[in-house]
């Protein structure tokens, strides 16, 4: 950038922060000059300073959004900017908590809509396992009506709404049992991948991972395709074994891939 000069000011070598990506990042610095315009600042390291941030004079704790006019060696320029979008998207943890709620609001139903796209089902617990989100995936996987998903329903409701549908691929004798081992898995947030196979037929690939908050993120991948291969060579394998010739398959380069019990036996 050019070497310009900010207009001089009336004080100087007062504390400050630079704040930008949304108040996550925070950089020391020494103000040299002020006026209304704006500032001359100094910092360690002028690495990867924005373009857009919020200027803090400690002493007197308002943060002023600027955007970098010219920058040498450590020194910035920088320009006060009005109260625009830059100064909503920097510096939302020294807003008022209603500014916060409003900031945070837009992201969010952004972070929502793009869950609702994916095909992988999403469910968001939080640390009492009651549903603070359930993508439109996970809906239609378990045929939960929106009405319900509306109103966070606990991880048990939607287990239990599952054997009610005759979601579940397991005989009625065990159903409680089974909801109880799999509310016990996701609480303890321990679980290995697992694969439920639906009464549709369906193979879903359940994967649960424990948040800061203590809450769980539930995610369900349908394998069913790679299961029913599986399954299709599993029973290639058990006829194989049940004819009473030698059986020997080998891949191209003609190493050794199955022998069949009778062929084990030569």
């Amino acid at each position: 950038m050019s070497s310009q000069q900010t207009p001089t000011g009336s004080r100087t070598l007062l504390a400050g922060k630079l704040i930008s990506n949304f108040g996550q990042s925070t950089i020391d610095c020494v103000v040299r000059r002020l006026s209304d315009e704006g500032a001359t600042v100094e910092v360690e390291n002028s690495l990867g300073i924005p373009q857009h941030c919020h200027l803090l004079i400690v002493e007197e704790g308002t943060p002023r959004p600027c955007k970098l006019v010219w920058q040498s060696d450590n020194q910035l320029g920088v320009a006060f900017e009005d109260e625009g979008p830059h100064a909503k998207t920097d510096a939302p943890d020294l807003l008022q908590p209603e500014q916060q709620k409003s900031f945070m609001r837009e992201p969010m139903l952004a972070l929502r809509a793009a869950f609702d796209e994916i095909q992988i089902g999403i469910v968001l617990l939080d640390s009492n396992l009651r549903a603070q989100f359930i993508n439109r995936a996970f809906r239609k996987m378990w045929r939960v009506p929106d009405a319900m998903a509306s109103r966070n329903p606990s991880f048990v409701s939607l287990m239990y709404h599952g054997r009610d549908t005759n979601a579940y691929q397991v005989p009625a004798a065990e159903l409680d049992a089974y909801v109880v081992e799999r509310v016990r898995l996701v609480k303890s947030g321990e679980m290995a991948p697992l694969n439920l196979r639906q009464s549709n037929g369906e193979v879903l690939q359940m994967q649960c991972a424990v948040l800061p908050n203590g809450g769980r993120m539930l995610s369900y991948t349908t394998i069913t395709e790679i299961v029913r291969h599986s399954d299709e060579l599993e029973n290639l394998r058990n006829a194989l074994e049940s004819v009473d010739e030698g059986i020997v398959l080998l891949d191209p380069d003609f190493k050794v891939q199955f022998l069949n019990e009778k062929m084990r036996k030569f």
